[in-house]
């Protein structure tokens, strides 16, 4: 009896020791988010927020960032109705309360509060009135100058992120970088961009990278691991940068932005289009991209809708569709 007892207490304790030991190994998984930048400008046009966020809701997006570029070249052209969702510019809230019903969030670009990045005094915020406006608890946080490092603008985005902070330590700020240029072509170069990268994402708390790499040899991605000599395709894109977010910001949540246009979307004419790319991201390379990067604990972004024409488009549904399909698969 002595010794059934002794082993009962080795065995529980040893159950006990299993237990601590699986808490420790098995990290919390983060909230996977699902973000889109604007819709299809067929959508954009009509305005219908409650029908497009209706839409964005039962695809599992949950944060929507105003973006209304429907062309980017020869020159940028916009809808605007972005200024629905501003207060000093909107006739209304019904953006606002469409947004409210279908319980998505809104991530606030720093460039329209703060246009050439210039920050007023704080008391003069133009955050302060979007939070009254729109309630706290509406807001996803605010997008952070884009592509910091390669545009030159960290100094700007450490101003935004204590401006952010000291308005609202709770509301996360949001940055996005840039892959590697494919004109950096010296190794001292191209590891001093990821060391910049790193020391600039010091101002975010959700931080990531815009993938855009269908068609490979047209855009031309290159990772952190394997160097400036190496084009990857958007598989390896996406491994080896989701990899470098958690081997060097593994304290920060992630966001990677997935490609949702082609280079002709962007408006390159017919024979440019054919010289530069009239290729888009196919059915499984869309799952693909999606499943690479909920695996690794990253939520999804999707940018380029925007640039998409042709009406009642069957490559925005087939993303909605594969969305859909990856956020059931997270409850």
């Amino acid at each position: 009896m002595a010794r059934f007892k002794t082993l009962l207490t080795v065995s529980l304790a040893w159950l006990a020791l299993a237990f601590i030991n699986c808490d420790v190994l098995a990290a919390p998984a983060k909230k996977i988010h699902f973000v889109a930048a604007g819709v299809p400008k067929e959508q954009g046009e009509k305005s219908d927020f409650d029908t497009i966020f209706g839409g964005l809701a039962k695809s599992g997006i949950d944060v929507f960032m105003p973006f209304s570029v429907y062309q980017e070249v020869p020159e940028s052209r916009s809808l605007e109705y972005d200024a629905y969702f501003y207060p000093n510019h909107a006739k209304n809230k019904s953006a606002i309360d469409a947004l409210h019903k279908h319980k998505i969030k809104i991530l606030i670009p720093a460039e329209i509060l703060y246009p050439d990045g210039v920050i007023p005094p704080i008391e003069k915020d133009p955050l302060k009135e979007y939070l009254k406006w729109v309630g706290t608890d509406s807001v996803f946080g605010v997008y952070s100058f884009d592509e910091p490092v390669q545009n030159k603008r960290v100094a700007a985005c450490k101003a935004l992120y204590e401006r952010v902070k000291a308005i609202d330590p709770k509301i996360r700020v949001v940055m996005i970088h840039a892959p590697v240029s494919e004109y950096i072509v010296k190794s001292k170069e191209f590891s001093e961009y990821f060391k910049n990268l790193k020391s600039a994402s010091e101002y975010s708390d959700m931080v990531g990278f815009d993938i855009y790499a269908i068609p490979k040899d047209l855009m031309k991605v290159h990772g952190p691991y394997t160097g400036p000599s190496t084009i990857l395709d958007y598989e390896s894109a996406l491994q080896q940068h989701l990899r470098w977010l958690k081997e060097n910001l593994p304290d920060k949540d992630h966001l990677m932005i997935l490609q949702a246009f082609s280079l002709r979307d962007q408006g390159h004419n017919f024979l440019l289009a054919k010289l530069y790319g009239d290729r888009r991201p196919t059915k499984l390379e869309i799952q693909r991209m999606i499943q690479i990067t909920t695996e690794a604990n990253s939520s999804v972004g999707w940018w380029g809708q925007s640039l998409i024409k042709e009406k009642k488009s069957q490559f925005w549904k087939t993303i909605l569709n594969a969305n859909q399909d990856a956020s059931r698969s997270r409850r």
